[in-house]
């Protein structure tokens, strides 16, 4: 018996587990609102010199010159550090009057020499995430409950700690960790729902994760109009964390994890609760005794021929198959470019014309029709071809923006839109593709390098957009991302095999072995790639009696 199997013994979608998922799915609706701090706090915002600190040239600025605001004003010198007047160049350094004061970059001077500041924090809070993949295993050794408890604490006070900020350099640092806490807590959140319901749901799981995050998304705008001050938003926000404080009575441990850590008494009385509740009559210490131990795993392991398990299990040894090495590349860059292009449009509502709160809001929206349409197309028409046309579609309307934004800014928000929905279903496609081709001992590792590659591509992205406003080409930003986009769809189409219907590998051989372009098998017979994946895959640790296949 193996864990799937135990699941259904003592119901595998039962009241425990809808219970759970509920809760799970709950929790991960504020998560939305830390990460799009930046859509409040360092919105684009226009200003003027401001007299007081206005000098000609390089002399002192100490003396201001006989210029009133009037004239800054007159001359609509928007958002310009430097103004000529009489023939001499004036100055202004960061400080400056601002129409919107609500923002961290009228409070802190984050405008001229200082407008490298702005990139640089979102950037870090993305370094934050990315760091934050190394610690993942925090919950293999502590358990996912206590995990996601501190986590969900610490993310929500870290905001607080945020809005606390006396200078640039406590705000960099605070957004730094608040970045770092955030990511955790999702990451095992996912896993804990994937423990309790089976992998078999996996992917629904991951479309309903990606749902509640889009609900937290559109509420957000709420907070935005109640608290316009970045601050209020900030601390506003952070006292969201007291409902997590239920969580402490309610949130169970995973069962997998129990059984697997060898904590065998709790998880004996944790399967009673969950069978008791789902109304069946199971034999808890039957089925435990049925569980596979490790001496049957040894006989098992007799019939593996021409697998090693030490060789299958190195990530070295996959990127040695130039074929396996050239896919994983084309999804880290997919993955990186999927997510460049979702911050650039999500942390920068200034894409869309209008509203800026209502932006936000439809922004948010269209994820959800997005992440339901590419769950139920996949299923249907495959991976390959869907998420080609999704790359294709969001770069071909990334780039027309530009040309309609002046003179159609509707026509341009419902392409910013189209290219939004079109990238998020990109993105959601990218973990469930690269999880199908590569091998069972190193798709974890793949996963988590298909996460940091769109770690980084978060990362890169402020710098694109500041790099367009910094060269005064403020179509730039839109023009490189549906560039990447293009590129991005015919690498996948060209290089990524179509994955549905075909067993999920559990070795190179098998990997590689799937050659269907467009959806048809040039490779192998499909018989044969079913026949690879009756191969068990052990999952043991050592000292301990059970393992799973």
């Amino acid at each position: 018996m193996d864990y799937q199997d135990l699941l259904e013994d003592i119901g595998s979608f039962g009241k425990y587990q809808k219970r759970v998922s509920v809760l799970l799915l709950l929790s991960l609706v504020p998560n939305a609102l830390p990460l799009l701090m930046f859509a409040y706090t360092q919105y684009p915002t226009r200003f003027y010199c401001s007299t007081r600190d206005i000098g000609n040239g390089s002399q002192d600025i100490s003396h201001p010159m006989s210029l009133n605001q009037s004239f800054f004003q007159e001359q609509n010198t928007f958002n310009q550090c430097g103004v000529l007047h009489e023939n001499n160049t004036v100055l202004c350094k960061a400080e400056g009057i601002y129409e919107d004061d609500n923002t961290v970059i009228a409070e802190f001077g984050l405008v001229c020499e200082n407008g490298w500041k702005v990139p640089i924090t979102a950037s870090l809070y993305m370094a934050g995430l990315l760091l934050a993949q190394f610690f993942s295993n925090l919950a293999d050794r502590f358990g996912r409950r206590p995990i996601i408890l501190v986590f969900s604490f610490l993310q929500f006070v870290m905001v607080g700690v945020v809005g606390c900020s006396w200078n640039y350099i406590s705000y960099a640092v605070f957004v730094f960790l608040s970045g770092f806490t955030g990511i955790i807590r999702y990451v095992c959140t996912f896993v804990l729902a994937t423990e309790f319901l089976g992998e078999k749901r996996k992917t629904e799981i991951g479309a309903m994760c990606s749902i509640a995050y889009s609900v937290g998304y559109m509420i957000s705008p709420i907070f935005g109009y109640l608290f316009p001050y970045w601050r209020w938003y900030l601390w506003a926000t952070s006292c969201v964390g007291i409902l997590y404080i239920p969580l402490i009575w309610l949130l169970p441990e995973s069962l997998r994890w129990l059984i697997v850590s060898g904590r065998i008494e709790e998880a004996k009385i944790l399967t009673k609760k969950i069978a008791s509740v789902n109304g069946k009559n199971a034999d808890v210490e039957k089925v435990f005794q049925n569980l596979s131990t490790k001496e049957e795993i040894e006989e098992k392991k007799v019939s593996l021929d021409n697998f090693d398990l030490e060789k299958e299990a190195s990530y070295l040894h996959m990127m040695k198959n130039p074929t396996l090495r050239v896919r994983s590349c084309v999804m880290y860059l997919t993955g990186f470019i999927s997510a460049t292009i979702y911050f650039g449009i999500s942390l920068n509502p200034s894409q869309l014309s209008g509203n800026r709160l209502l932006n936000i809001f439809l922004s948010g929206l269209v994820e959800i029709p997005a992440i339901l349409s590419t769950y139920f197309l996949i299923q249907r028409y495959g991976r390959s071809r869907i998420c080609f046309l999704f790359l294709i579609v969001g770069g071909t309307s990334c780039t027309v923006v530009p040309f309609t934004k002046e003179n159609q800014p509707i026509l341009a928000n419902a392409f910013v839109l189209l290219g939004k929905f079109a990238i998020t279903g990109a993105f959601f496609m990218m973990y469930v593709v690269i999880g199908e081709i590569t091998p069972t001992l190193v798709r974890s590792t793949s996963l988590g390098l298909a996460s940091a590659s769109a770690r980084l591509g978060g990362i890169v992205m402020p710098f694109l957009f500041f790099a367009g406003q910094a060269a005064g080409e403020q179509n730039l930003p839109m023009l490189a991302m549906g560039g990447m986009a293009l590129l991005g769809g015919y690498l996948f189409l060209r290089f990524i095999p179509e994955t549905r219907g075909y067993p999920m590998p559990d070795s190179v051989l098998d990997a590689v072995n799937n050659k269907r372009v467009y959806g048809i098998q040039t490779g192998m017979s499909r018989l044969h790639g079913r026949q690879k994946q009756e191969r068990p895959t052990l999952r043991c640790m050592k000292g301990l009696p059970y393992c799973f296949f």
